[in-house]
């Protein structure tokens, strides 16, 4: 499975596909691409299901982040909106979620420590941002302003983690 997550440095909006699959292999979960950061992430992820008595199924999880320019030059807090889109494939993967196909669905936002995900509300300002660095998708996870919503399918957050009593959500501009 696939999906799309964006992240911000200085304003300038990137994309990075996110892929990952599960097989019968020594259970686990890594993150690769992310360096040392993929680590604390996973043990995050970890936590957020055992908090919710999520049993995470005995297989082995592989999930790569694709595209980041350098790790080491970017800040947490611009890699932390890559945490959502990370996250949602995990819980694909896992079964957790009601959706089984994340390809061709945008995904932006953080997942906190208290299970608080915060992602952005798409709007207009967004749509040339997405036109200029060529990033194209049919479905956003999350909410998007009326103005988009002729053009684009959202998929609401709530609607995803239903089972997950412990989540939160807000929305950014």
């Amino acid at each position: 499975s696939s999906t799309v997550g964006l992240y911000f440095t200085r304003s300038i909006l990137s994309k990075v596909n996110i892929f990952g699959y599960s097989n019968n292999g020594l259970p686990g979960i890594e993150i690769l691409g992310l360096g040392g950061k993929g680590r604390s992430l996973k043990e995050k992820f970890i936590y957020l299901f055992r908090s919710q008595n999520r049993t995470i199924p005995l297989k082995r999880y592989v999930l790569v982040i694709e595209g980041l320019e350098s790790v080491k030059k970017l800040l947490w807090e611009d890699l932390r909106w890559l945490e959502l889109p990370i996250y949602l494939l995990l819980c694909s993967l896992c079964k957790f979620i009601p959706i089984k196909k994340l390809d061709n669905c945008l995904a932006v936002g953080k997942v906190d420590i208290d299970g608080h995900i915060t992602t952005l509300i798409l709007d207009l300002k967004h749509d040339n941002l997405f036109l200029n660095n060529h990033i194209l998708f049919s479905r956003y996870i999350g909410k998007i302003s009326d103005s988009l919503l002729k053009e684009q399918k959202e998929i609401p957050l709530e609607e995803i983690f239903l089972d997950f009593p412990l989540h939160k959500f807000s929305y950014e501009v």
